[in-house]
């Protein structure tokens, strides 16, 4: 008898999760099979619902290891500590979880490459990775990691490469000593069951033979191994079979004729089979076997692969945005693979999978049918089989083309003679039968022009075909000729660092590199978010979001919402007391009459589960009058749609006489690009818990990085008073500036809780978040530079269009930023720039990690770029000829006087061995035909502390207890986001108090220990929350000190509590700019040497030199976390992160931020020390600068581009690109490659 259960959803969706599954014995048709292997598998808990891993052992963090008891945090958590490995925290129990399951995979170890590879399906915005593989490579047979000394360079500075690891000592792992697999597991097989809920029907059958009868009863079902394709929104009942404990489906068998595979078979398991093949069998029965296991190993990521089946790929996993994308078909169609079909009757056929794909979305299956297996024939006797997939990015990335190639040899008289050739494509076209070319004995073999490329981006996937082919046919030519394969596959490099920074000398705690003061309990897993808090008779909410971007709203009908079970209310603009919303009030909380925005909100659900609040948020129905809609820049453009100039920021910058000017230049260079948004991205989307409190008020916990403006704004919407509403946040997973303004989503919460008097959850789901929450707006930048023929900018002109959105937010402000620093390093002496704010119809945009700075410095880098290209100099000549000098004017009427700007150049050029890699890179590609390299430097000067309108940002409190046994709490107006601000201020506390740093406690931030708090962001907050209350307590203490000089720090604050001295201290801090632009500038220059695919516009990042002005660290080890992981996020900005609305102005979720495989191979961080009459210690904000130093490397491939162009005969004098530099705009720029050519049939020996 089947058992019955009622089904609870997922597991919980934040954490990854490691699953052991027994594995049944492959005898067939066994329905009692005993286990007789154990695998240790990390999956997807939001892809893991709890009834499909019944009858495995399933491990989470939270039973790895602990923080309670000395020593029980396991060794991988503690060296992640070490290794200053976890910043905001948030996948820091993935990533943990994800190596255990490595660990445990291999217990008689692993490689460095093992590690690399593994985390392929784990994803963090804030470290940049390196420090996360560092850690991770501590484990390895083969590694270096850990066991260099901590050395110094020759002024001094300390030179590490792997900061906290090198020297240290931590616990060995003992595998004999990990939690055994369960031995009932291991002795009972597994039972049928039928989970039900609230919309879904699962069964779990044990046998082949009642698979097959539900599915005749259920012809409609869902067949289900993997879940790794089921997103499931279906508003009625569903029926779902698992069918991953059926023998049959599981058994993976090696005959004479080829490889026999289960379809409930993981990609996992099947790619070690293959591979275990190549290994033991005859090479030329097995070269199909490694072109498949290749083309597996780029599939999703680990977790994925751990989770998807065979079946799954063949019937689901064949559709992607439309097109026949699959990774595997191609590979298989190609090898002659077939598929076993089984009916409920218990009739067998086989289907070639060319056959059985039919495309549009359809297979060749039967309602009663089920895939038993499929069959991968051994490849023949003179068979050439290779796989190639593009993306965007090299890892868990879509793919954009996939291609199954095989060409079949004889030998005759001598020669190596073409007997036949098959190749297979997908994501080339929508429509069936279009995707396969075979020809058998080719009088030649030609570029099949008989597959039509259609849709989106069919130039480029030409282009790619054109180069799979020629690639495929050359490492055939190679192979049979013993020639140099130059097209070997594509093989991951392991990344190793380099860190140097100052010594600390006076400081006892400041300027000591220290860990965070979480990363433990973040390591473990205890570490608690805002979605992690719980409260009693807690409601779940789901907001109900436009499906227009611009529209009148004729009517809202929630009533079959509040019909199903489970729902307790809907509120829309008619609930809300002051129906105002947006930082500037200029929107609503609720639309009510026009929609303004794809996304935005129109009404909110709450429901007693957070499933039912989503589904009842699906049914209602909402009645539109569409309106024409703005979405790009060009759109508002054309209409005049922008928002009014600001009187509190300034829309344009001029000096000297550009016109003037523009007519005494050698050369003037004229050019347009399109600069794109980004999504933050950040690890955890918006969260709160609001509770409604005795006394009529609201308690907000939530991930905001302003606990002031979530006061403020939820206190209007709700008419309500601001000491009534009490927002704490503890700590943040990632915020980027994406968490610093628009809070619709907690004054949504808090309206529910309100009304209702009961505890609200509201997180956003990631499609949720990136729709409506707002994103860094895309920019147009038109330009015109004039120069001497040595090179010196005279005259530039500059005309800069910002997309902000249905709102203006800090538009404005951020769009001053951008003119403000359109000149870089330069002193351009005649000097224009002029920019509008366009209205659209998308989610109105706001800051992102630099606010506008970056945007500037890119548009300044390119256009340099673009006058050197034309003089025919090298850029790094031009741009040290345009350098700042001490005491000159910048454009936005500051005075240098504290230029660093020729000590970071020359110490970057120094560091990197600039000339010598310049030099090797111009050699390389001179020999190097379809790869080329390029090289750039590039410094940045960044204002910190802007003054002006925006001053009213520029201030901070703190409050600080020291209390009776000696400890100190220090509260501060700033948020914790993984930018290490917290142990920074501990640092600063510990120092100016003279305490050991393990005594300083910082709570987490609330507006009802302390107000006006200001924001958190703009790398000046370390600055503003740092100073005054440690002194004044200072100030207090030194007669006692004095008097009992030699006593220990407890006994003189008893003394001090006995003669009734206050020992709290309050602390207000608000900068005086002197009519400053900015308190300061931050200066660095950074160095990067890539290398481009030229046949499909892939790169790699080779090495990548950074030297940044710190001017005192306050903490080297946060500094260089932060330097490395703005980086890299700029990285993807520049490079893979392209951000789309299509024409209703949905956002493309398809969107792809850097992963481990993205990052430099050689990645060195050069902290170097200067001076700050204006920073706290003389320190210098660090978070966000180093973000605009990354345009160095699409500055590198540009460099690369050209490089290529030349080899074509092309001009690259007016070379513009469109940034970010995705692999379809790098393979187009760089020309026509002439590879559609004949080949020859017969290849000679």
């Amino acid at each position: 008898m089947a058992r019955r259960w009622r089904w609870s959803g997922p597991t919980r969706p934040k954490a990854w999760r490691t699953t052991c599954e027994a594995r049944a014995s492959p005898a067939p048709r066994s329905a009692a099979a005993v286990a007789s292997a154990v695998t240790h598998r990390s999956i997807n808990a939001c892809l893991a619902p709890l009834c499909s891993i019944d009858h495995a052992a399933v491990t989470t963090i939270e039973g790895l290891g602990n923080t309670r008891a000395p020593g029980a945090a396991h060794p991988i958590q503690e060296r992640f500590t070490l290794a200053h490995a976890s910043q905001c925290g948030f996948c820091t129990p993935g990533m943990v979880m994800a190596f255990y399951a490595l660990l445990r995979s291999h217990p008689d170890g692993l490689t460095e490459e093992d590690v690399k590879a593994n985390i392929d399906g784990n994803l963090c915005r804030c470290t940049g990775y390196r420090p996360i593989l560092d850690a991770m490579r501590t484990f390895a047979k083969n590694t270096e990691c850990a066991k260099q000394e901590v050395t110094k360079d020759e002024n001094g500075y300390v030179v590490t490469h792997s900061l906290g690891l090198d020297g240290a000592t931590y616990h060995p792992l003992n595998l004999t000593s990990e939690p055994i697999f369960p031995p009932f597991l291991m002795t009972h097989p597994p039972r049928s069951a039928h989970y039900v809920g609230d919309t879904i029907d699962w069964y779990k059958p044990t046998t082949l033979k009642a698979a097959l009868a539900l599915k005749a009863k259920h012809p409609e079902a869902q067949i289900l191994a993997g879940n790794t394709r089921l997103v499931n929104k279906k508003l009625q009942p569903t029926v779902v079979i698992s069918v991953g404990l059926i023998p049959e489906l599981k058994a993976v068998a090696f005959t004479d004729a080829g490889l026999d595979v289960g379809a409930a078979v993981t990609l996992t398991t099947l790619k070690d089979s293959l591979v275990a093949a190549v290994a033991t069998q005859d090479e030329s029965k097995t070269s199909g076997f490694a072109a498949l296991a290749e083309q597996i190993k780029w599939i999703g990521g680990t977790q994925v692969r751990n989770s998807a089946t065979v079946g799954g790929s063949l019937v689901a996993g064949h559709i992607w945005g439309g097109q026949e994308a699959s990774d595997l078909i191609p590979v298989l169609v190609v090898l002659g693979a077939t598929v076993t079909i089984v009916a409920g009757s218990g009739d067998r056929r086989s289907v070639p999978v060319s056959a059985f794909v039919k495309g549009g979305g359809k297979v060749d299956l039967q309602p009663d049918e089920l895939i038993l297996s499929i069959h991968i024939p051994h490849s023949q006797p003179g068979d050439h089989v290779e796989s190639y997939k593009q993306s965007g990015r090299q890892t868990s990335s879509a793919s954009l083309v996939t291609g199954g190639c095989r060409l079949q040899l004889e030998e005759r008289d001598g020669d190596w003679v073409i007997k036949s050739a098959t190749i297979c494509l997908g994501g080339v076209s929508p429509k069936p039968g279009q995707s396969a070319a075979k020809t058998e004995a080719p009088s030649s073999v030609c570029w099949p022009r008989t597959i039509p490329v259609e849709g989106e981006g069919a130039e480029y996937k030409r282009a790619v075909i054109s180069g799979i082919f020629f690639k495929f046919y050359s490492r055939v030519v190679a192979h049979v000729s013993s020639e140099e394969d130059v097209f070997a596959p594509y093989q991951s490099r392991v990344t190793r660092g380099q860190q140097r920074f100052a010594e600390p000398e006076s400081f006892k705690v400041v300027a000591h590199p220290t860990k965070h003061t979480t990363s433990h309990i973040q390591s473990s897993g205890e570490a608690l978010f805002a979605d992690d808090v719980q409260a009693r008779r807690m409601l779940y909410a789901t907001m109900v979001l436009a499906t227009k971007a611009h529209a009148r709203v004729v009517s809202i009908d929630a009533s079959p919402a509040l019909a199903l079970p489970g729902v307790r209310a809907f509120y829309s603009a008619k609930n809300v007391p002051v129906n105002v919303g947006e930082l500037f009030k200029d929107g609503v909380l609720f639309a009510a009459d026009e929609v303004q925005y794809y996304g935005q909100p129109l009404g909110i659900v709450v429901a007693d589960t957070q499933e039912r609040a989503s589904r009842a948020a699906r049914l209602v129905k909402v009645e539109y009058e569409d309106l024409p809609a703005i979405i790009t820049i060009e759109d508002g453009i054309k209409a005049g749609s922008f928002f009014e100039t600001s009187p509190m920021f300034h829309d344009h910058v001029e000096r000297g006489n550009v016109e003037e000017a523009f007519k005494q230049a050698d050369t003037v260079v004229e050019g347009e690009f399109n600069l794109g948004g980004a999504l933050h991205w950040y690890m955890e989307p918006h969260s709160c818990l609001v509770e409604p409190k005795d006394d009529g008020g609201l308690l907000i916990h939530c991930t905001a990085q302003s606990v002031a403006l979530v006061q403020e704004e939820v206190a209007f919407a709700l008419n309500m008073h601001q000491k009534d509403v009490d927002v704490r946040v503890k700590r943040v997973g990632g915020g980027f500036g994406g968490k610093g303004t628009r809070f619709f989503m907690y004054s949504a919460a808090a309206l529910a809780a309100k009304l209702l008097n009961r505890p609200v959850k509201h997180t956003l789901d990631r499609g949720t978040d990136s729709q409506a929450a707002g994103t860094r707006a895309p920019y147009n930048f038109k330009y015109k530079v004039g120069a001497t023929s040595a090179g010196k900018i005279i005259a530039a002109d500059f005309q800069v269009y910002a997309n902000g959105g249905a709102a203006i937010d800090l538009s404005y402000s951020i769009l001053a930023e951008t003119i403000n620093h359109l000149d870089n390093c330069y002193n351009v002496p005649h000097f224009r720039a002029v920019g509008k704010v366009i209205r659209s119809n998308i989610a109105p945009t706001k800051p992102y990690r630099g606010a506008g700075i970056p945007q500037g410095i890119v548009a300044g880098e390119f256009s340099l770029d673009h006058v050197a290209r034309k003089l025919g100099l090298a850029p790094h000549i031009v741009r040290e000829l345009n350098f700042y000098q001490q005491g000159e004017v910048t454009v936005a009427g500051q005075h240098l006087d504290e230029c660093s700007l020729g000590a970071v150049w020359h110490a970057c050029r120094q560091q990197s061995d600039f000339d010598r890699r310049f030099k090797e890179a111009h050699a390389f590609n001179q020999h190097s035909t379809y790869a080329k390299r390029g090289v750039a430097a590039m410094p940045i000067k960044q204002g910190v502390g802007i003054g002006g309108a925006m001053a009213v940002w520029a201030k901070a409190c703190a409050l600080v207890h020291i209390l009776s046994d000696g400890t100190v709490i220090v509260n501060h107006g700033g948020v914790e986001m993984g930018q290490g601000l917290n142990i920074k201020i501990a640092q600063l506390a510990a120092e100016t108090l003279g305490v050991p740093l393990e005594t300083v406690h910082v709570p987490p931030t609330s507006n009802e220990v302390l107000q006006h708090g200001g924001a958190t962001g703009g790398s000046f907050t370390f600055e503003l929350n740092g100073s005054a209350a440690c002194e004044e307590l200072n100030a207090r203490l030194a007669p006692l000190k004095e008097a009992m000089a030699g006593k220990a720090w407890k006994e003189v604050v008893q003394a001090a509590l006995f003669s009734r001295v206050c020992l709290s201290s309050y602390g207000w801090h608000a900068v005086d700019f002197e009519d400053r632009k900015f308190l300061y500038y931050t200066w660095g220059t950074a160095f990067a040497e890539v290398e481009v695919d030229v046949l499909t516009g892939s790169h790699r990042i080779l090495r990548v030199e950074l030297v940044q002005d710190v001017g005192t660290s306050i903490n080297p080890a946060v500094d260089v976390g932060q330097v490395e992981g703005a980086f890299v996020q700029g990285v993807g900005w520049l490079t893979s992160e392209e951000l789309k609305w299509d024409a209703q102005g949905r956002v493309d979720h398809n969107y792809e931020i850097p992963t481990p495989e993205s990052i430099p191979i050689e990645f060195h961080v050069n902290l170097l020390k200067g001076p700050n009459a204006r920073g706290l210690l003389s320190s210098k904000g660090i978070g966000e600068p180093p973000k605009s130093m990354s345009a160095t490397v699409a500055l590198a491939i540009k460099d690369a581009i050209v490089a290529a162009r030349a080899q074509a005969g092309l001009s690259s004098d007016d070379l513009v690109l469109d940034l970010p530099l995705t692999v379809e705009r790098v393979r187009l720029a760089c020309g026509d490659l002439g590879l559609e050519h004949t080949l020859e049939t017969t290849v000679r020996k």
